[in-house]
């Protein structure tokens, strides 16, 4: 799983899987189906989970060469890069990552039926309580509008504010500029790794 690129036992975020996915959609023509946009991001993310690979025997891990480590290291190093400038940039536009990516959540879900509470609370990997607080203080921040749905009247759906929109629609742009930016170097890293012949764990979901 995503625990294999070097952090076993801990869940990759939603802006680190982005930016690996954005950067393979070209190599995959799965992906090039699907689209490497938000939209597609959430499509992927909400795919069934394949079973976790098992851990790397102690043979095959001392295969591994000096310029493994290093390829590795380089490309998590340009995912944090990437999830650094998201921070910031959520942070300087008034909101929290956990706000960024929920608007993000909301608007990627827009044209597949909308999102639910109980849809967030999978999307950002919540309690549903947890989702219930966390709508909460975007609806008091005006951020977030909650409507009954016109299918089923019993159920709450999430809608985004103006105001969300033109923060997000701000987001969005400057972080897919980051992702021009930075998607070469991403992309030649991955194909190193790919080309040693011990990268195909990295990609693995």
């Amino acid at each position: 799983g995503w625990g294999h690129c070097g952090r076993a036992g801990e869940d990759w975020n939603a802006s680190e899987k982005y930016i690996v996915l954005r950067c393979i959609c070209q190599r995959s023509s799965r992906l090039r189906k699907i689209g490497c946009t938000f939209g597609g991001f959430f499509a992927l993310m909400s795919m069934p989970k394949k079973t976790p690979r098992v851990p790397a025997t102690p043979e095959s891990a001392s295969a591994l060469a000096q310029s493994d480590y290093e390829r590795l290291a380089d490309f998590r190093y340009a995912l944090r890069q990437f999830q650094a400038f998201s921070q910031h940039a959520a942070k300087e536009a008034g909101l929290t990552p956990q706000q960024h990516q929920s608007l993000l959540a909301i608007k990627g879900a827009q044209a597949r039926g909308g999102m639910s509470i109980s849809g967030l609370s999978q999307r950002m990997l919540l309690r549903h309580h947890s989702a219930v607080e966390l709508v909460d203080r975007l609806v008091s921040a005006g951020l977030v509008l909650r409507e009954a749905s016109e299918q089923d009247a019993r159920k709450v759906m999430l809608t985004l504010t103006r105001r969300a929109e033109d923060v997000l629609a701000s987001l969005s742009a400057a972080h897919l500029e980051e992702l021009r930016r930075v998607g070469p170097v991403l992309t030649d890293l991955i194909a190193r790794v790919s080309a040693s012949g011990n990268g195909l764990d990295v990609l693995a979901f």
